[in-house]
């Protein structure tokens, strides 16, 4: 939706830092709402890969989501391995 399309406009002028870091966390939350989890998995890793110091609440929201994607846990049980 527009909120996704705003997002992707953020990160593609590569805004201040501060704003991307924020920006590629939510992309992944809205992406992982609507079950597009592949994607989200993407927008969590480049807040990771963002992010030398790996710490703060940009990377600990990431660092769960990706596992919750990784490991099923939120997902369609048609999805889960």
């Amino acid at each position: 939706g527009e909120a996704l399309r705003h997002l992707e406009q953020v990160i593609e002028l590569g805004e201040r830092e501060n704003l991307l870091d924020q920006a590629w966390c939510e992309r992944g939350e809205l992406l992982y709402g609507v079950g597009r989890f592949e994607e989200a998995l993407e927008a969590y890793r480049m807040v990771l890969e963002r992010t030398p110091a790996r710490a703060g609440q940009l990377v600990e929201r990431a660092r769960r989501r990706i596992d919750d994607i990784r490991f099923g846990v939120g997902l369609p049980t048609d999805t889960m391995p």
